[in-house]
C-alpha cells in the first residue's frame, strides 16, 4: 500500500478558507512544533485546533506529548468550519476516537524538511488531511510516492515513514490535518454499496445464526454492522486471490 493515498474530492473548504482570511491572528499562537531545535517545520505556520489542553503544559515537552485526551482549543470559536470538517472526516473514515487537529501553512517557496514523526500521538492515530489551499506545484513526498492535492481533496499518509513537503508555487499551501483512531478498516468507494446491501439484509432479518436454538436472539445494529464488515473482508480476500 502506498505511503500516501488520495481518498476523496469535493470537501467544501470555502467556509474554513474564509474564516482563516478573517482571522490572521489565529496563526502561530502555539509554536512548540515550529520553534523546536532542528525542527523540520521551521518555515511553517501552525494553528493548533485540537490537542492536549494547553493548561496541561508545565514546561515538560515530553510529558505534554505523552498519552492524553485531546481537547478543542479556544480558536475553534473563530474557526467553526474546522470543527465541521474534522467531524466529517471522522464519519467518512469510520473513526472511533478523534485526536489532534492541526492547520498548517507553508509559504510560497517554503518546505517541510525530510523527517519521521515519532511519539505517542504520532503512533496511536492515523493521519488524514483535507487540502484547504493548494495546487500542482506543491508536493507531499515519500520515498515511494508523492501527492499534489487540490482544495477539497481528502488523503491519508503514513507519518512513520520518511516524508517531506515542498511548495514551489507562488501561493501558500494550507492543510487541515485530522488525527483519527479507527477500530475497523475504511470502506473503499466500490465497497460502500455492497456494505449497505449486506447491512440492510442483516438488519431486515434481525436473526442470529443460532435461530431455533436456546441461543436464538435478534442481532443488534452494531452486530449487523460488524457482520457486514466481515463480509467486506471476505470479499476483499476473494478479490485478492482472483488477482
Amino acid at each position: 500500500m502506498s505511503s500516501i493515498r488520495h481518498l476523496a474530492s469535493g470537501y467544501d473548504v470555502a467556509p474554513l478558507a474564509a474564516q482563516l482570511d478573517a482571522h490572521p491572528e489565529a496563526w502561530n499562537r502555539h509554536t512548540m512544533r515550529t520553534d523546536a531545535y532542528q525542527t523540520p517545520h521551521k518555515s511553517v505556520d501552525d494553528i493548533w485546533v485540537r490537542y492536549n489542553a494547553w493548561a496541561n503544559f508545565t514546561g515538560d515537552v515530553q510529558a505534554f506529548n505523552a498519552e492524553h485526551e485531546s481537547s478543542w482549543y479556544p480558536v475553534i470559536a473563530d474557526l467553526p468550519a474546522a470543527w465541521s470538517l474534522a467531524r466529517k472526516v471522522m464519519r467518512d473514515v469510520g473513526g472511533k476516537r478523534l485526536g489532534g487537529v492541526l492547520i498548517t501553512r507553508i509559504p510560497p517557496g517554503g518546505s517541510v524538511a525530510p523527517h519521521v514523526d515519532t511519539g505517542w500521538h504520532a503512533g496511536y492515530y492515523e493521519k488524514f488531511a483535507v487540502q484547504i489551499a493548494g495546487d500542482e506545484q506543491q508536493a507531499f513526498c515519500f520515498e515511494d510516492a508523492e501527492l499534489r492535492p487540490l482544495p477539497g481533496d481528502l488523503y491519508t499518509f503514513d507519518n512513520s515513514l520518511l516524508h517531506w513537503v515542498t511548495n514551489d508555487s507562488d501561493a501558500p499551501r494550507i492543510t487541515l490535518i485530522v488525527c483519527v483512531r479507527r477500530d475497523r478498516p475504511m470502506l473503499q468507494p466500490d465497497e460502500r454499496i455492497p456494505f449497505d446491501m449486506y447491512f440492510a439484509s442483516l438488519a431486515s432479518m434481525q436473526v442470529h445464526p443460532g435461530a431455533g436454538t436456546k441461543e436464538h436472539r435478534k442481532l443488534t445494529l452494531e452486530e449487523c454492522r460488524d457482520m457486514a464488515l466481515q463480509m467486506i473482508a471476505i470479499r476483499r480476500a476473494v478479490a485478492g486471490k482472483e488477482n
